[in-house]
């Protein structure tokens, strides 16, 4: 195990390595990483220019060539997002942006828990199957009639 870990974890582990694992290991310097917390709020960032800039184009569309959107079956996704940058910032992990508030075990049951919250919370806004069915109806026949306009 010792000639493996990461340099960062050398220093707990310095007194159960010997041999040449330990000389191997202190050769290693501890690089920056980024932590879960830095990761989703850079995601968090991308997506909401995303957001932004989709909301642009639906402006700009005209009205009835925008396609219809269910907001409310996308609506769980910036809780999701929110409570994954929260536990980041209160985990354990990375050089920057976490405050190491979750002990062991702690973490894995908090992502758990939130996890299961979320699912129950997206299935309880999913679009009804008829709905979904009739959309990819509708897709599909729109791609079939542009695929004969450019046939001609």
């Amino acid at each position: 195990m010792c000639g493996t870990v990461r340099a960062c974890e050398f220093h707990a582990l310095k007194d159960r390595c010997v041999g040449r694992n330990t000389v191997h290991v202190q050769k290693l310097k501890c690089t920056q990483t980024q932590s879960d917390c830095d990761l989703t709020l850079k995601l968090l960032i991308a997506i909401f220019i995303g957001r932004v800039l989709f909301e642009v184009t639906l402006a700009l569309t005209k009205p009835e060539d925008r396609p219809e959107i269910d907001w409310r079956a996308s609506s769980w996704i910036w809780p999701w997002l929110g409570g994954t940058l929260l536990i980041g910032f209160l985990g354990r992990y990375g050089n920057v942006g976490f405050q190491n508030i979750l002990p062991d075990w702690w973490d894995l049951a908090t992502v758990a828990v939130f996890s299961l919250v979320v699912f129950y919370f997206a299935v309880s806004l999913a679009s009804p199957a008829e709905k979904v069915l009739a959309m990819v109806e509708a897709t599909k026949a729109e791609l079939a009639d542009e695929e004969a306009e450019l046939s001609i």
